[in-house]
């Protein structure tokens, strides 16, 4: 009686309550990152997703047939925009609204699949993640797209649990999947894969099989009416794209994508992150100047792509296996560099993970044992089907991971496009961790158990996430590797620099220096040049690579392996964003050679130094080798690659001399 009162009054009580409370909240954390009026836009909104919304609305047949706006973007990118006049005040509330219809489906998912504890935690973790809300109240297609993406996911669910609701839980599913296919087409070889394999087994059960399966039959057909309907309006799409522009696709872009993806200079990663430019508009502009440097142009977009698939080509097996890893890595846990610039990821993530993996733990060790104490065993019940929804759900990230390793990385594709299926994960998890699985009638000692078992449960949540990504952060490494970084030239080489002096160190041999003091600098003076010809509008993209050893002395810290490069007449620092200028060394006594971007505040503006900064206890020894600057020369050689085939060489196997 207790249990069954529960049920029906306190558990509804208790989740009307919480609706009402995390919405609220959602609103409150949507104002606090709503943009201020006449705040600067972001990047996309103002070059593209508003001026093709104006486009549109100022002369449509004009703007789908003749801008190539109309192909640069996915539909929704401008057509969202362009229902609310392109106005972005207008925009913004819209695109609020769709957040917070977010936070409900998210909680429904969560509430629908594990329990009201999954429904709540769900939700909780959309609110309250570090930073994924920033981008909702933005022009942007990040809610939108989301808003999608749920309306599919309960879709799913509902047709699974709810089998008399079918045929409009099908029409909801097609609905969600267009919104996403329209907004950002990421889903699109998983659509097709799986209709594939509907209709290949609707075949099946109806012809090969002993007895037709009429129920599963049924199934295959209104899962693959729902997909065949969400692609209709995407088809339509790329046939107009395709008889207009000739870009069969749903818009540009993916090429570019590629190719930042996979750029040794920038490991793969937002270019920001590593200091260095963006470059796929000069590579255009190089090899087909009638492009105007526009990466989205349909010209631009092969260009890149191709340049992509030769650095691939021309990379080695095993350098090849090491890149994409990290960048899978990435996607699954956050970049290195958000370490420092968004320190509250990484433990967001590795939570979510623990979460993850120990339900998986709980609930097969779950399932076997009611398989043995159950000789029949239901097959179209409701907690068979959210067992079968709770493993595809796991499998999703994964998935998306390795679909998004080549493409190139940054926060919003990560936070938009891995996220929420890791939300939803980690909500319906802790909705199985946290489910009781006892009674007052049962033996009090397996009460005890399960209270305690979760008690560690929860300190490993609340311990392992910090403790991990301290860890992290004394130990990660990455950046580009100094023997692959692309296509270069060499602007100084090691005999133009002047004689090396120091500051806090003495010279004990010729090119050996012993530090006195923490921290100390060895200091560099830069050769006589026209530094004119060096600025940023001149050249792109300089990186700096130097070889030297470092053998700490005994009882050195961690921090002794960070060496600080800096310049004493140098460009200013990249508005917005501060590229650490920290090197990561093996303090092991031997030679290596090491790169750091020569970009903003590591471009040299005149003469003056480069210093590299110690922080080393005293007695540790720098052997310092030779130090170059170099010059990218991607657009160079992508030119005469496309026009000559010249292969792109993406090594500099020697060291600096």
């Amino acid at each position: 009686m207790l249990n069954r009162n529960i049920k029906k009054i306190w558990i509804p009580f208790i989740s009307f309550i919480w609706l009402i409370w995390i919405l609220l909240s959602a609103q409150k954390r949507l104002a606090q990152f709503f943009p201020p009026a006449g705040s600067v836009l972001n990047g996309d909104a103002q070059h593209t997703y508003l001026p093709a919304a104006r486009g549109l609305l100022a002369a449509p047949w004009h703007f789908l047939t003749k801008d190539q706006l109309s192909y640069n973007v996915a539909p929704l990118g401008y057509l969202w925009p362009a229902l609310w006049s392109a106005d972005p005040i207008s925009i913004q509330i819209a695109n609020c609204a769709l957040f917070l219809a977010c936070v409900f489906l998210m909680w429904y998912c969560g509430y629908r699949l594990a329990g009201w504890v999954a429904g709540m935690a769900s939700s909780y973790l959309l609110v309250f993640h570090p930073t994924i809300v920033y981008y909702a109240p933005h022009v942007l297609t990040e809610s939108l797209y989301l808003f999608g993406l749920l309306v599919l996911i309960t879709a799913v669910i509902e047709y699974a649990l709810t089998p008399r609701l079918r045929k409009v839980c099908a029409g909801f599913l097609a609905f969600g999947l267009t919104v996403t296919l329209l907004t950002r087409p990421i889903l699109q070889f998983f659509t097709v894969g799986i209709l594939a394999l509907l209709i290949f087994a609707g075949i099946y059960w109806k012809y090969a099989a002993k007895t037709a399966d009429i129920k599963k039959i049924t199934i295959c057909r209104q899962l693959s009416t729902a997909l065949i309907m969400a692609l209709a309006l995407p088809i339509l799409v790329i046939i107009k794209n395709g008889t207009y522009f000739n870009v069969w696709s749903i818009g540009t872009g993916a090429g570019t994508g590629i190719y930042y993806g996979v750029s040794p200079l920038k490991a793969g990663l937002e270019p920001v992150f590593s200091g260095f430019a963006y470059d796929a508009g000069a590579i255009a502009g190089t090899v087909a100047p009638q492009t105007k440097g526009n990466p989205l142009a349909l010209e631009s977009d092969q260009i890149n792509r191709r340049v992509a698939l030769e650095i691939i080509k021309n990379t080695e097996f095993s350098d090849n296996i090491r890149f994409f890893g990290y960048k899978l890595k990435s996607w699954l846990l956050y970049s290195t560099p958000e370490l420092l610039g968004e320190p509250g990821l990484r433990p967001f993530r590795i939570f979510e993970w623990i979460a993850i993996l120990t339900a998986t733990f709980i609930f097969i060790k779950h399932r076997i044992k009611q398989r043995r104490e159950t000789e029949i065993q239901s097959t179209d019940d409701n907690n068979t089907s959210r067992a079968l929804l709770f493993f595809p759900l796991l499998l999703m990230p994964f998935a998306m991971a390795v679909q998004l390793t080549p493409i190139l990385y940054n926060d919003r594709y990560n936070l938009y496009s891995m996220e929420p299926w890791i939300i939803l994960a980690c909500g319906v998890s802790l909705g199985i961790i946290f489910k009781p699985s006892w009674s007052i009638q049962e033996n009090p000692y397996s009460n005890i158990r399960w209270v305690v078992s979760r008690i560690a449960i929860v300190g490993l949540l609340i311990t392992l996430p910090p403790a991990i990504t301290k860890y992290s952060i004394r130990h990660e490494e990455w950046g580009m590797d100094p023997h692959r970084p692309g296509p270069t030239s060499v602007i100084f080489n090691n005999a133009r620099f002047g004689t090396m002096t120091a500051v806090g160190a003495t010279q004990a041999y010729k090119d050996t220096w012993v530090l006195e003091e923490s921290p100390a600098k060895l200091r560099i003076p830069l050769p006589s040049h026209n530094y004119d010809t060096l600025s940023h509008y001149m050249v792109l993209d300089m990186l700096w690579r130097m070889r030297f050893s470092l053998a700490p002395a005994p009882n050195a810290s961690s921090s002794c392996k960070k060496v600080n490069i800096s310049l004493t007449n140098s460009h200013q620092v990249r508005p917005g964003f501060r590229t650490s200028t920290e090197i990561d060394t093996k303090p092991d006594g031997a030679l290596h050679t090491y790169a750091i971007f020569g970009n903003y505040q590591l471009r040299p503006a005149g003469e003056g130094f480069l210093e590299a900064t110690f922080n080393c206890p005293k007695g540790s020894k720098v052997t310092w080798s030779a130090i170059e600057l170099l010059q990218n020369t991607i657009p160079q050689a992508a030119d005469a690659f496309i026009k000559h085939g010249t292969p792109i060489n993406v090594y500099r196997r020697e060291n600096p001399q």
